[in-house]
């Protein structure tokens, strides 16, 4: 079969619903799957798994992606890429200071990412433990979080928290607003 698409490769995309991670890793060798993006929740699962891993990927704890080479799996996170060149579009991210909300799987392939690009990176989190785990982890600060998610926040839809305050007024910068 002559090769098709816009690259001029014969590859189809094909969906798994996976219960059995290693079930399923061994099928990508056994198969001959050439290769595999991975989703959650097995990003972290499917690593013991796996023959080798990239710099990035065991950096940041998570493969999004498996390459199969004559049955060697190599395991690799290009979130962390995806992440840094949609800053980039925006800005340059070298020496920005960058506020990263969330310490989830996303957050910590950005996190690592924008360090990488050298940005300075805080991260903020609502489960405090969590923020300070990824901030540790990767050499961040970690800037603050909530410890209880029944706590209740000092933010109301009239008052916005103190960080959106103008820097050369006390006053809010909706406080035209308020009566």
């Amino acid at each position: 079969m002559p090769p098709t698409g816009a690259l001029g490769i014969d590859y189809t995309f094909v969906c798994f619903g996976v219960q059995d991670v290693p079930g399923a890793v061994q099928s990508i060798r056994a198969l001959g799957v050439r290769g595999m993006n991975v989703s959650m929740p097995h990003k972290q699962a499917v690593i013991p798994h796996l023959d080798h891993l990239d710099e990035t990927a065991r950096a940041i704890g998570a493969v999004n992606t498996i390459n199969n080479i004559d049955g060697v799996l190599t395991g690799y996170n290009t979130d962390c890429i995806g992440a840094v060149r949609a800053f980039r579009e925006v800005t340059e991210v070298a020496g920005k200071r960058i506020a990263l909300l969330g310490a989830g799987g996303a957050a910590r392939a950005m996190a690592y990412g924008l360090r990488e690009a050298g940005a300075s990176v805080t991260v903020f989190n609502r489960t405090a433990a969590r923020g300070e785990e990824l901030a540790a982890s990767l050499g961040l600060r970690f800037g603050g979080g909530r410890t209880s998610a029944r706590q209740t926040s000092t933010c109301s839809p009239t008052r916005p928290p103190p960080a959106f305050a103008h820097p050369m007024s006390t006053r809010s910068p909706d406080s035209s607003r308020h009566t």
